[in-house]
């Protein structure tokens, strides 16, 4: 008999699904979009699956402020967010995450 099978409340064999205490884990999602699993499993070998979705993280640009001089070419981080990414400038040139002053 497997846990929150008995129908019985007074049952010493089997606790019932409400007589469960329930655990909350905080967990941080990952850097990356796409669809994921966590398994868990009881300590009588009981599993249970739970199917995460990361839609999109905060999107980036690194560094924040960039210090370049004429004909300088300068790379740049690009994160999070949800791809495909479209990069302008009011000044100078982009091409290939790099900024060209």
């Amino acid at each position: 008999m497997k846990l929150g099978d008995c129908t019985s409340k007074s049952c010493d064999h089997c606790a019932r699904v409400e007589d469960v205490e329930e655990e909350t884990i905080h967990d941080h999602g990952p850097l990356v979009k796409g669809d994921y699993w966590i398994k868990v499993q009881d300590v009588t070998g009981n599993t249970a699956q739970a199917q995460v979705n990361v839609y999109s993280t905060k999107l980036f640009a690194s560094p924040k402020t960039l210090c370049v001089h004429h004909g300088e070419t300068l790379k740049i981080a690009i994160g999070g967010g949800t791809k495909s990414y479209e990069l302008s400038a009011n000044l100078g040139k982009l091409a290939d995450r790099k900024f060209t002053f």
